[in-house]
């Protein structure tokens, strides 16, 4: 069987590969009930990924690693946006 160049995601570029599981992982966090707001989120990224944050705006979070910064992510999304809150 020949895999799908579409879901394949090593023929991605390394930069959507990481957007791709960071937020896959922050879903994770989400599904679990252990993140409830972009807030939690963001703490998150910085306390668990080790990333710093560049920029936040009301749609997404931008986000590198501390020894890579010119290498910058832009994550988007409703749980990366200001609007993301979830009842206690």
């Amino acid at each position: 069987m020949v895999k799908d160049e579409m879901t394949d995601e090593s023929a991605l570029p390394e930069s959507e590969q990481a957007r791709r599981m960071i937020r896959r992982a922050v879903l994770r966090m989400v599904g679990s009930g252990q993140l409830h707001s972009r807030d939690d989120v963001i703490r998150y990224l910085i306390k668990e990924g080790g990333f710093d944050i560049l920029s936040v705006t009301d749609t997404s979070v931008t986000l590198c690693a501390p020894d890579e910064p010119e290498e910058t992510l832009t994550l988007t999304g409703w749980v990366f946006s200001s609007s993301f809150r979830l009842a206690d």
